[in-house]
């Protein structure tokens, strides 16, 4: 378990690094809500790759080719949250390089953690 907390550690600081920042320096709500979007769907990701490590979840997958099909297709959306994360306008450029590298260091868990036979 600790192993799974020292890969995971460092994109859920980023997250949360990334969403104080947002919090601390945006003013409208409208522009909050877009900057947390990203942010939101990046932990979500991460919580559901996290969720598969652990025993007795009820949504594993227990052959390699749900595995595989499951890590691709989340693998590719944490890439289109780094993508569409490039293109929010945050409130500083920390963040937003934050924001990518924790959704790619993301994606890169999701397809290192799939089920081999």
């Amino acid at each position: 378990m600790l192993l799974a907390i020292s890969f995971f550690g460092p994109p859920l600081l980023a997250f949360a690094a990334a969403g104080a920042i947002e919090l601390r320096f945006r003013r409208t709500k409208t522009k909050v809500a877009w900057g947390l979007l990203p942010i939101g769907l990046g932990l979500i990701a991460l919580l559901l790759c996290l969720a598969d490590l652990v025993p007795d979840v009820p949504f594993q997958f227990e052959t390699p080719r749900e595995s595989l099909i499951v890590s691709r297709v989340m693998a590719l959306f944490c890439i289109s949250i780094a993508a569409g994360a490039g293109f929010v306008r945050y409130s500083t450029k920390t963040s937003k390089v934050l924001v990518i590298l924790a959704a790619l260091f993301t994606a890169f868990l999701r397809a290192a953690t799939r089920i081999v036979a």
